[in-house]
């Protein structure tokens, strides 16, 4: 089966805009609350968990199923319609959460649902055929390849590369990073999400049973790069 990231469209006549739909959150939203949901990293939300308003500053602005979004809480996540988020929750997930947000553009709110990434195991990837390296701390160059032969090798390497970020200085901090993702022929999961893949800093990832029916049921504002 293949497999696809989702990511919004940057067409105009799409979208309605050159720049960001979701270009800022309501005033009243306080980012260093510890319950903010920027504090959140990878890790699930709560009720407590603050989610700011979303606001679109251009009338020109479409309200597509899938919303770009820069603005500080709801960035790196997804912003879907009820429609998407229904297609997207339809068959097994994995480290994916839904929360229902409000989207403001003039004086009218719409509903809308973030898609809030909160794990990423690496279960799905199959290790040997995979390709993954080290890059530099700015994720500009490209170092050597590493190659592992299963989840738990590849996982303590990546523990150990987020400790010696700590423990050794950001200076010398080399990440590592996949260059090539291939999944699984029995993965379970058609709806995932996981760092870090080459030209994306968090992938969503649909499988192609889920992308036809996306693009079958007319969801606007979404664009799929074969993973």
């Amino acid at each position: 089966m293949k497999y696809y990231v989702i990511k919004h469209s940057c067409e105009t006549k799409i979208t309605g805009t050159s720049s960001t739909q979701i270009l800022d959150s309501a005033a009243e939203y306080n980012f260093y609350d510890p319950r903010s949901s920027l504090m959140l990293g990878f890790s699930l939300a709560n009720k407590n968990t603050l989610w700011p308003v979303g606001i679109v500053k251009h009338k020109s602005v479409k309200m597509t199923d899938l919303l770009s979004v820069s603005a500080m809480g709801l960035n790196q996540k997804l912003i879907v319609s009820e429609k998407l988020k229904n297609i997207l929750f339809s068959k097994s997930t994995l480290g994916v959460q839904p929360i229902a947000i409000k989207i403001k553009k003039g004086d009218t709110e719409y509903n809308y649902w973030v898609i809030h990434p909160y794990k990423s195991d690496f279960s799905f990837l199959d290790f040997p055929s995979s390709v993954i390296g080290l890059t530099d701390r700015m994720l500009k160059n490209e170092l050597d390849e590493v190659s592992f032969n299963s989840f738990e090798a590849f996982y303590n390497a990546f523990e150990k590369s987020q400790k010696d970020a700590i423990t050794q200085g950001f200076d010398d901090f080399k990440p590592l990073q996949i260059r090539k993702a291939i999944i699984k022929p029995d993965n379970p999961y058609y709806f995932f999400a996981f760092y870090p893949l080459r030209n994306y800093s968090i992938a969503f990832v649909v499988s192609e049973k889920l992308k036809n029916e996306i693009i079958d049921a007319k969801c606007t504002g979404i664009e799929f790069f074969e993973l």
